[in-house]
Order: structure tokens, then C-alpha cells, then sequence
């Protein structure tokens, strides 16, 4: 904890701050400690956006482009006041597991958790193939 502790940055936002938009690069995963975050993508031709999810306390999020080493490919903005986060930039996150790798493989497996719980989610969402 001490290792990774030292790694990660607090940011602190107000309701409607804008973490990252599509096509940022993708250089951090993020923690939600305190608040919630709303993942937005903008409908192609349109003047508005669709609210895709809501992270809340807890949850990580940010790691699908990370891991592609891309870009984002959604909005992300604060919901309610005082939204505290702490981010891992992923040259660091390469850092402890090639440096640590004991303590490396942990935040990788905690990610490939959570990627296959988002996408039973949104498999269960989807209608069976005819």
C-alpha cells in the first residue's frame, strides 16, 4: 500500500467538472473515494449527448483505453459536489508491475474483474441472437 500510496494523485472536482472528454489521451485510471462520475458519449450527428453509466463510490474506471494505450472514447464529468478521485497514471501502474511484480499483478487481475462484470452487464442488457 505504501508503494502504490506514494503513486497516486487526488483530484478534487465540483457538480459538471469535466474529468476527460472523448479523444483525450488515455494516460490514468481512476478511483472514486468520494462523489460520483458520469460517463457520457456524444450521439454522432446530433447536438447532445447519452449518459452511458454512473460510477460511484468505489468503483474504478478509466482502464478500457489505458490498457489499449488509445484514447478516450467518452465524456467523464463530476456528479454532486466534492467528487474526490485518486488516479494512477499507467506508466506507473507498467512501473509496480515490473518493479513489484507481485504487488503488479494484483491491480491487473482487479481490472480483468471488473471488465468481465461490466461486460456480463451489458451482455445481459443486450436481446438473445434469433
Amino acid at each position: 500500500m505504501a508503494t502504490l500510496g506514494t503513486l497516486l494523485q487526488r483530484q478534487e472536482l465540483d457538480h459538471g467538472d469535466v474529468l476527460f472528454r472523448e479523444g483525450d489521451a488515455a494516460d490514468r485510471v481512476y478511483l472514486i473515494a468520494r462523489g460520483s462520475v458520469s460517463i457520457k458519449v456524444q450521439l454522432s450527428g446530433e447536438n447532445r449527448a447519452r449518459r452511458l453509466a454512473t460510477f460511484v463510490l468505489g468503483v474504478f474506471f478509466g482502464e478500457m483505453t489505458v490498457l489499449e494505450d488509445g484514447c478516450r472514447s467518452v465524456d467523464a464529468f463530476a456528479k454532486g459536489s466534492q467528487v474526490v478521485l485518486y488516479s494512477l497514471r499507467a506508466e506507473d501502474l507498467a512501473g509496480i508491475l515490473r518493479d513489484h511484480a507481485q504487488l503488479g499483478i494484483k491491480p491487473y487481475r482487479n481490472l480483468g474483474r471488473e471488465l468481465t462484470t461490466r461486460l456480463c452487464i451489458t451482455s445481459g442488457a443486450l436481446p438473445a441472437p434469433e
